[in-house]
């Protein structure tokens, strides 16, 4: 069986709901598990669709950031005199939360990964899904996904800051022309995804400074330290998954169905950043509408 791990943190349902609700009209007999916090009732009673469990959690936050963490020298600190039991510890109450999902991820994992043979990480608010994550058969190893092919990280102010803010002008500019991998979207065999999580958690520990996009920076060090010898890095033009933040709309290409395709006519399994073109999103959403028929789910409050 295939395990789907994502967060929802402070969104009400119709935030999510394309990504849930996607996911269902794939037909995947995956399961997905969702972490979520700061979420009324009535959200997550909406979110416990078919092959979709609940993990409430709690996180301390303040307008959406981690206040323990303008102390972050002296978590540092003692962090580093931590096993790596020690640093799962403490990071799991002052990481900030894009990090430390890792951790929560890794939790789970380390009681139930015996149940699963290959794992999806996944952002929420900005996935959709075409297909069944896991239709294309990747194989054993790491799966990870470049962005755009315009997408350096040296060129990227936010990639810059983020690499940077993690590791240090020397680490970036080391790595300034290497093509911008997301952390949003990682796939692997249940071993490669431990393996991941563990050295996300470790680097992110001993990071310059933590901050909502310490893990872009510690996911594109380990992808291009080639940290993991059974990582494969897929370009976003053949791939499971097609990053559309930093594509032009007008070199996308459909197909009849209103799908977005890849280089060999198939469509996506899985689409990330698709939101942030307003005009690509309602096309996406009237297409979800269709396949998940009139009436259900809350895909009118969609867009909203």
């Amino acid at each position: 069986m295939n395990l789907i791990l994502s967060v929802v943190h402070g969104m009400e349902y119709e935030k999510v709901a394309s990504f849930l609700e996607s996911f269902v009209a794939t037909g995947s007999g995956a399961q997905m598990h969702l972490f979520v916090c700061g979420v009324s009732r009535e959200s997550i009673k909406k979110m416990e669709l078919p092959g979709i469990t609940i993990h409430p959690f709690k996180y301390l936050s303040f307008r959406q950031r981690q206040p323990l963490l303008v102390a972050w020298p002296l978590w540092k600190r003692m962090l580093a005199g931590r096993d790596f039991e020690g640093k799962r510890a403490l990071g799991k109450k002052v990481f900030h939360l894009a990090s430390m999902r890792f951790i929560l991820y890794y939790e789970f994992l380390m009681e139930h990964g015996n149940e699963f043979e290959n794992v999806m990480l996944t952002d929420s608010r900005d996935v959709d899904f075409q297909r069944d994550p896991f239709s294309d058969n990747l194989g054993p190893g790491l799966h990870c996904f470049l962005e755009a092919k315009t997408q350096f990280i040296g060129k990227c102010a936010s990639n810059t800051a983020m690499l940077q803010g993690s590791f240090g002008p020397k680490v970036l500019a080391e790595l300034a022309d290497c093509r911008v991998s997301c952390s949003g979207t990682t796939i692997g065999d249940v071993e490669s995804i431990m393996t991941y999580l563990k050295m996300m958690i470790e680097l992110s520990a001993s990071g310059v400074s933590m901050f909502g996009g310490s893990d872009q920076g510690v996911h594109n060090f380990i992808v291009h330290r080639k940290l993991i010898p059974s990582m494969r890095l897929h370009d976003n033009y053949d791939s499971t998954v097609f990053t559309a933040g930093c594509e032009a709309y007008e070199g996308i290409r459909w197909n009849a169905e209103d799908e977005i395709i890849r280089d060999d006519g198939k469509p996506y399994p899985v689409l990330h950043q698709h939101d942030r073109d307003p005009v690509m999103r309602e096309r996406l959403l009237a297409k979800l509408r269709q396949r998940m028929e009139a009436g259900k789910g809350a895909l009118g409050a969609l867009g909203a």
